[in-house]
């Protein structure tokens, strides 16, 4: 097939989030008792033990995991033994906790402030210094760059000199001579460097390096040049190096903020993080990263002194008000850190977490929250919720229960660079947004500002432009799942064995076994409405024919974890007097039934198309494509489908985003829901 659904889709925002108003009138205390059947095979670990399942000739770095229980496995091997499975209500929490904030228009409470928001982009920057000038500030300057060829060069084959003797390699210099950020002295051949196709560069080449100017003669001293060594990221054709040098004539540009520096040293470490840079281990760019950090951390202790660097200036319009912001790299063609986070971009669109406990969001006044202020105060939860235990009959084993094991392909982290996802397209005029990719006005837009290429630059920035997140991320719940298709052969540092729950009968019918999980939500204190608000999330009735799943533990993007909760029975705490003092019974809540037969719209209010769409991402579809993370044609890397997406190397253009869920979602059969988010699989051009 050509067209795939991604397994992921955002819940739209509110314009703000809601502030939870008062309401007067009786409170209950008691408890909701609840089971919980999994559609889908569930899996959540036991980190007791890294090796659970370990294997003969299993690699050494590779890990497996036992389902989670109270059983401290340390030591156990094998996968011999099966202990009594429990999903820990912390689990069911979070997931609870995430529909509610959704349903309820509430904050975005769950946030990775540290999250460092980038993207790489394929223009390059200009060459200049860093220079340390005292009292803790920066200044950036500009720079000429020289050429240094380190392999022989057709186009560069003069006779080169270190320290005023021929180079062992007589056309060229050994660059691992030299360290990232090294000062040394130079003399250009006054030749600008030709390449292939036979345009000469603006960079002249470089005959003589000395990093002992008194090795030069006194007499030939004044040719040479002080300059600053860039080595850079190796890559396939790659033959010269760099070396900056401030000219007499060149331009301040400026101080470099705090916050300017603290976006650089998040550059220095993305290049640094393995997770990102799986290569990393495979190429001398490990070493000469590390080195051009260390002889950063000597330039930010050490007055006067200087670092290479490439930098892009972008001077943004937002309500009149201009904002000019240095980007620093290490390389031409970069990562570039962002100035926004996402606690800065959640604050803009008042989405923020709660931080006023007197003014709380609905999610928070019911599950809770820190104040961060002056003096920490808390917003005490109202809600707990107990683990889940297994509920089987008699003949019903464990070992029933288990699913084989299996080895999950490897999953990483959100891609946050993919802005054509993680960000709703701006729309040219006046920096607004709009509800479909179709007629989105930039060519690139990423979390500080967006643009148009002009030919080969970038044209002037998209004025008014204010990024927005996609919203709240949710997995589809689906009968696409086959676990066969998850399966790995080979296992290795990155990907995981583990050994999950089967589906059962009452959520998936067919021959699973028939068994469930046991859990209770305690409350107290909540209103009427508060208490209809939290059945109705717990059981997920989206319309009278059709109940919703909610998505817990591992594996969500292969489909594991699509697990149907129900809601049993619901007891009162009730007080009376009586011998002699305060008599306490749970009755059973007689509205129950009532609250079991309303639907999430109905609940929440159908006027808020956010409602619409969570409920459509609960209901369980029978989609006509495969789900997958984007592929192109030809069933390539992931991150090609992304390549592809974009163009031109040198121009990217984003030209498909991922659609939105449709404000009618909950309507539609799931083959005309799925023509609707499908994608197209990308093919080179």
């Amino acid at each position: 097939m050509c067209k795939f659904i991604n397994p992921y889709a955002f819940v739209r925002l509110p314009d703000k989030k809601t502030i939870e108003i008062k309401q007067n009138g009786e409170t209950f205390t008691g408890k909701i008792e609840c089971s919980l059947y999994p559609r889908t095979p569930l899996f959540i670990p036991n980190t007791t033990n890294e090796k659970a399942l370990k294997a003969p000739n299993e690699p050494r770095e590779h890990k497996s995991y036992d389902f989670y229980s109270y059983e401290d496995i340390d030591g156990q091997a094998g996968g011999n033994r099966f202990h009594e499975p429990v999903i820990p209500g912390s689990s069911i929490r979070g997931e609870v906790r995430s529909l509610y904030e959704a349903l309820t228009g509430s904050c975005l409470s769950t946030v990775e402030a540290e999250l460092v928001l980038y993207k790489r982009m394929p223009d390059p920057g200009e060459m200049g210094l860093l220079k340390n000038v005292g009292g803790g500030k920066f200044e950036l300057i500009e720079a000429e760059k020289y050429m240094a060829c380190f392999i022989n060069c057709t186009r560069d084959n003069r006779p080169k000199k270190f320290n005023n003797a021929s180079t062992p390699r007589g056309t060229f210099f050994e660059k691992s001579i030299f360290t990232e950020g090294q000062q040394v002295w130079f003399k250009n051949s006054g030749v600008r460097y030709q390449n292939q196709r036979g345009y000469r560069l603006n960079h002249e080449t470089i005959d003589e390096i000395a990093d002992d100017i008194s090795t030069i003669p006194a007499g030939r001293q004044s040719q040479f040049m002080k300059g600053y060594v860039l080595k850079g990221e190796p890559f396939g054709r790659k033959h010269h190096f760099s070396i900056a040098h401030e000219r007499a004539s060149a331009v301040s540009l400026g101080d470099v903020s705090a916050r300017e520096i603290e976006m650089f040293d998040h550059v220095l470490k993305l290049y640094e993080d393995k997770r990102i840079n799986k290569h990393i281990d495979k190429t001398p760019a490990h070493q000469e990263y590390k080195e051009y950090a260390e002889r950063f951390e000597i330039v930010r202790k050490t007055n006067g002194e200087c670092i290479p660097v490439f930098y892009k200036i972008e001077t943004s319009n937002s309500g009149g008000i201009k904002t000019t912001t240095k980007y620093l790299s290490p390389s031409c063609i970069t990562k570039e850190v962002y100035q926004n986070t996402i606690p800065e971009l959640l604050k803009k669109a008042g989405l923020n977490p709660c931080e006023d406990i007197k003014k709380p969001c609905p999610a928070c006044n019911l599950f809770g929250m820190v104040e961060k202020g002056n003096q920490v105060s808390a917003l005490s939860g109202r809600v707990r919720f107990s683990d889940a235990a297994m509920k089987r009959p008699q003949g019903i084993g464990l070992s029933d229960v288990y699913h084989d094991e299996v080895t999950l392909k490897e999953l990483s982290s959100p891609k946050i660079s993919s802005t054509e996802f993680y960000l709703r397209p701006p729309k040219a005029a006046g920096g607004t947004y709009v509800a479909t990719p179709a007629g989105h006005g930039a060519d690139i837009w990423n979390y500080d500002f967006a643009f148009d290429w002009d030919r080969y630059s970038r044209g002037p920035l998209i004025p008014n432009y204010v990024p927005r997140i996609s919203g709240r991320k949710f997995y589809w719940q689906h009968n696409n799942f086959q676990l066969a298709d998850i399966t790995a052969q080979d296992r290795n540092k990155r990907n995981n064995t583990v050994r999950p729950v089967n589906p059962c009968k009452e959520a998936a019918g067919g021959q699973n076994p028939d068994y469930g999980f046991a859990f209770t939500v305690y409350f107290e204190r909540l209103t009427q409405r508060e208490l209809e608000r939290l059945i109705a999330v717990l059981q997920l009735r989206l319309d009278e024919n059709k109940t919703g799943y909610h998505s817990i533990g591992h594996g969500k993007p292969f489909g594991m974890g699509s697990a149907k909760i129900e809601v049993n029975e619901v007891y009162i705490r009730e007080l009376s007097l009586g011998n002699g003092g305060i008599q306490r019974s749970l009755v059973k809540y007689s509205g129950l039934r009532h609250c079991l037969s309303q639907s999430l719209v109905k609940v929440f209010g159908d006027t808020k198309l956010y409602v619409n769409q969570a409920a459509a991402i609960c209901g369980v579809h029978d989609f006509n494509r495969p789900i997958s993370y984007p592929l192109p044609l030809d069933n390539g890397e992931s991150y090609n489908w992304f390549v592809y997406n974009r163009g031109r190397s040198n121009t990217p253009k984003i030209r498909k985003t991922l659609p939105e869920i449709p404000d009618n979602a909950n309507s539609l059969s799931g083959k005309v829901l799925g023509d609707k988010v499908a994608l197209d699989k990308n093919k080179k051009n």
